[in-house]
């Protein structure tokens, strides 16, 4: 039994990521160049 799984701040977060869980977020993001773009936003 995970805690994270009961945490709804945590399931709110991965939602709006549309992840079920945090490895499913690591792998989202593990693609995504470090830095900004022109604008100063970062690319996650």
């Amino acid at each position: 039994m995970n805690i994270e799984k009961y945490l709804v701040l945590n399931q709110y977060l991965f939602s709006l990521f549309g992840v079920d869980d945090f490895r499913d977020l690591q792998e989202k993001l593990k693609d995504a160049p470090v830095g900004t773009n022109s604008d100063g936003r970062t690319y996650f």
